[in-house]
């Protein structure tokens, strides 16, 4: 408590010693300020002697991607595009994905410290940042997709994973990412009113994402040569809408927090984007 204001700090600085010293031998010698190499992109449909395969596995590429998760779920959000990435060729990892497994644990090391923080004068109301590749993994088409909700000035939901079905275009990707975000702001919004917090309901929960097009789709019943084969049930973004779940509000890239989720990104959109993905500064909006 600070003049009047409660603040909670989660940090897991012992977790993270303990992925060091465990593999201390794979840990890079160099400094490392991202937790991948800036646009680093990986498929299992890139085909490498099993050779390779084998000693990547040898080495424990396994045992060393498998800590890693636990850090990015609880207070490395900036990593879980990379867990996610790293995690489709665990069973064939290459002398690449070797590498940027060494890449990520070095990166959580000097920033073993990291705290998530969440304030009594946060925001009361959440809000949500979402967002979606267009770069197709080459083995089954599908992109990226990622959102963050704040909460009391920190992030309580952080998500970043594989499209379920092939997107047609940005706007019809970016269209499939607002709908798991919308859910998952009906999901929020309800446990919060249940636990009594009954402002959360009063207004929709701004919702920011970069494609006007997708936004726009959310609002209003267009239909065209290029949404027209959308599946039916992302149209839950309609309902969101129009039953005051979710307001949609373009938010150009360079501000939008869910970047993080759907790219390896560069040390300057990483200082840009992070601190307010977990409660350090406020976020960029429009007004």
């Amino acid at each position: 408590t600070k003049c009047g204001v409660m603040e909670v700090e989660l940090s897991m600085t012992a977790f993270v010693e303990s992925i060091g010293e465990a593999f201390k031998d794979f840990v890079i010698n160099r400094s490392i300020n991202t937790p991948l190499p800036p646009g680093f992109f990986i498929s299992i449909a890139t085909k490498t002697p099993e050779e390779e395969n084998k000693r990547a596995l040898g080495r424990g590429d396994q045992r060393v991607f498998g800590s890693l998760p636990w850090a990015a779920r609880r207070c490395y959000p900036e990593c879980l595009q990379g867990c996610s990435i790293l995690g489709r060729v665990m069973s064939k990892p290459t002398e690449e994905a070797w590498a940027a497994t060494c890449h990520m644990m070095t990166y959580m090391l000097p920033h073993k410290s990291n705290k998530s923080k969440y304030s009594s004068n946060g925001n009361s109301v959440p809000v949500a940042f979402v967002d979606a590749s267009n770069k197709a993994d080459s083995a089954d088409g599908k992109c990226q997709y990622g959102y963050g909700h704040l909460w009391q000035g920190g992030c309580v939901i952080a998500v970043s994973k594989k499209l379920s079905h092939v997107g047609l275009s940005a706007t019809h990707n970016e269209y499939m990412a607002v709908h798991w975000a919308n859910r998952h702001t009906a999901w929020l919004r309800d446990l919060l009113v249940e636990m009594g917090i009954a402002e959360i309901g009063q207004a929709p929960t701004v919702t920011y994402a970069d494609n006007r097009a997708a936004n726009l789709l959310c609002e209003e019943d267009i239909i065209t040569c290029g949404n027209q084969f959308m599946q039916i049930p992302y149209h839950f973004n309609k309902e969101a809408v129009s039953l005051g779940i979710a307001e949609m509000r373009f938010i150009p890239t360079a501000d939008n927090l869910a970047d993080l989720m759907t790219k390896a990104v560069t040390r300057q959109a990483l200082e840009s984007l992070l601190p307010a993905l977990i409660g350090q500064r406020k976020p960029i909006v429009p007004e």
